[in-house]
């Protein structure tokens, strides 16, 4: 488990086909990059807040230019300083994950 907290946010996306389908399913034209209206319209369905959608934007566009791609700015809040997956309490262990997903 500490090796998955090394991974950057890219590496652990990567592959992961419920990520590759919700990200296909908002980037248009198959660009590699997500447009700002796109994500918010896509984003909104969660039923946040707007201010916590703002929120969230701001963290994971943090030079301010409107588009977000795969390849993120390895210089987010996100990828810093964080808790390792390992120090979060309520993380799901493998096992346990596997019993749920067969559920």
């Amino acid at each position: 488990m500490a090796a998955a907290a090394q991974l950057s946010l890219t590496q652990l996306s990567s592959g992961n086909p419920v990520y590759e389908k919700y990200y296909r399913q908002v980037e248009a034209g198959n660009t590699g990059r997500v447009l700002a209206l796109d994500a918010a319209a896509f984003l909104k369905k969660s039923g946040l807040p707007d201010l916590i959608l703002g929120k969230i934007w701001d963290l994971a566009d943090t030079d301010g230019k409107g588009v977000l791609s795969k390849q993120h700015d390895s210089s987010s809040p996100l990828l810093t300083s964080g808790p390792s997956v390992a120090e979060l309490p309520w993380a799901v262990k493998s096992e346990d994950k596997a019993k749920y997903d067969a559920i």
